[in-house]
């Protein structure tokens, strides 16, 4: 089972038949936080590291927000939602249903949005709900992705979907089949799940190996960087000849070891 994404997986006891649900709770329980000291020590962590969070449904509105507040005495969290102004509804969460993902390092950390209630203050969307009793925590394991050291790794050229007439060039973290991780630091334009990043230009050595459509699927902090996230992307359209180009240059990351290193994501 891997949880490569940031985004709410489906864990509801609503819908469904009951064996469907049944079956569902079972495979997720060898996840779950029992201690109850483990759990608040989980939430204070993804609050002093600012975490960047999704708040959704398993399908549904999603919204990127940070915890601001670990209120034990009131047994209450309280969040900052980091939506966009101009693309907010009225009301940007519905109050049923919920859940918070976000990542500490290799590790996704779920939980319910219980007693969810949303409302406006000082220009932005402000959200609070009870301390869970219910948080997972899950190791991302699917699939290898190939490293090159900082001064050597491929960079993309992009422009953003909030800033078309601004061109970007970002870092490449890791790459594999399925996607790769950028680094996008502090100061650039945001990036949201579900976000889709098109013509994004794949460079190596100063030259261009392929265009890639990306579709972002989750924002979080890399472990041992500071003053920037992670952009954890997957592959949304690839033509036959970059197809070709991502596969030879894995297959040559994967040879040469001694320039490379692996790191399962």
């Amino acid at each position: 089972m891997g949880f490569v994404d940031t985004l709410p997986g489906a864990l509801g006891q609503r819908g469904g038949t009951a064996a469907a649900s049944a079956e569902a709770r079972s495979v997720w329980a060898q996840f779950r936080v029992h201690d109850e000291r483990q759990r608040r020590a989980t939430l204070r962590e993804l609050w002093q590291a600012g975490v960047p969070l999704t708040l959704g449904a398993a399908s549904g509105a999603l919204h990127t927000a940070t915890l601001w507040s670990v209120d034990e005495q009131r047994q209450r969290l309280h969040f900052s939602i980091q939506s966009d102004p101009a693309n907010q509804p009225d009301q940007p969460l519905a109050p049923r249903g919920l859940w918070a993902a976000g990542y500490l390092g290799p590790v996704k950390v779920q939980f319910p949005l219980d007693d969810f209630e949303v409302r406006r203050a000082a220009g932005q969307w402000v959200a609070s709900c009870l301390l869970p009793e219910r948080l997972y925590r899950m190791h991302r394991r699917q699939g290898v992705r190939i490293r090159r050291s900082e001064l050597d790794a491929m960079r993309v050229s992009l422009r953003s979907p909030l800033a078309p007439d601004l061109a970007v060039q970002l870092r490449v973290l890791d790459i594999g089949a399925l996607g790769c991780g950028l680094w996008r630091p502090a100061g650039e334009l945001p990036m949201v799940p579900e976000q889709v990043l098109r013509e994004v230009e794949f460079i190596d050595d100063g030259e261009t190996l392929f265009f890639a459509d990306l579709e972002v699927r989750h924002v979080s902090l890399e472990a041992g960087q500071r003053h920037g996230v992670r952009v954890g992307c997957r592959w949304r359209t690839l033509s036959r000849p970059a197809q070709a180009a991502l596969d030879e240059w894995i297959r040559t990351g994967e040879r040469r070891r001694s320039r490379f290193t692996l790191s399962l994501d």
